[in-house]
């Protein structure tokens, strides 16, 4: 905490008077989290974060002490916060390019369960709607159920897609029941998922 020190026996209405008359933060700011920090019950800590006026970010962490005092924690988190910052950049980044997208995409976690679908793919498989969270097994058991593709083409042609390590292979061409051509491509995903780009080639093939 350069730039706001403190002393032994300093009171704590001194520090936030002067941290205040500083610019180190602002007194609503010092009411808001000495309401959610320090005027709480119990032992358990609880973090808040905060930009200081020198671009650093921290995150305080306060609890109460047996005695009736409190020990609060700061550390420096800027690196962090700077990495999620970047990461939910790229995210927000990937959502705008899936958006937009023409293609339908499908993708499949470690744990053979739907990480993310875009509004292509739902729109392209209208009929066979998949949820977040649900397993590949159930997706494909529920289509099979409905008739869009039959056991034999899930036992001997799109499992087999779906196996960690499998070669690369061409694109899977079917008609939909509904009458629709797609076209699909399957690939492992670096983490040990699946991702499933399915294009709309109706005009393509009548």
């Amino acid at each position: 905490m350069e730039g706001a020190p403190v002393a032994i026996g300093d009171h704590t209405d001194d520090i936030v008077a002067r941290r205040i008359a500083s610019g180190e933060y602002s007194a609503d700011y010092a009411k808001q989290t000495s309401a959610a920090l320090f005027e709480q019950s119990g032992e358990t800590m609880r973090e808040l974060r905060r930009v200081r006026p020198n671009g650093t970010v921290i995150a305080v962490r306060a609890a109460r002490l047996p005695d009736g005092g409190q020990v609060s924690v700061v550390a420096d988190i800027t690196a962090l916060a700077s990495a999620e910052a970047e990461a939910e950049r790229r995210l927000r980044l990937l959502d705008g390019v899936l958006a937009t997208l023409p293609h339908g995409v499908l993708v499949y976690g470690p744990d053979r369960r739907v990480a993310m679908f875009n509004a292509a793919y739902a729109r392209i498989m209208e009929g066979a709607p998949v949820a977040l969270g649900e397993h590949m097994d159930t997706v494909n058991a529920r289509r099979v159920a409905t008739g869009e593709f039959s056991a034999d083409y899930l036992d001997s042609v799109l499992s087999k897609r779906f196996v960690a390590g499998a070669p690369e292979q061409a694109e899977i061409l079917r008609v939909r029941p509904n009458g629709t051509a797609i076209a699909i491509r399957v690939a492992e995903t670096p983490d040990g998922g699946h991702i499933s780009v399915v294009k709309y080639i109706t005009a393509m093939v009548l």
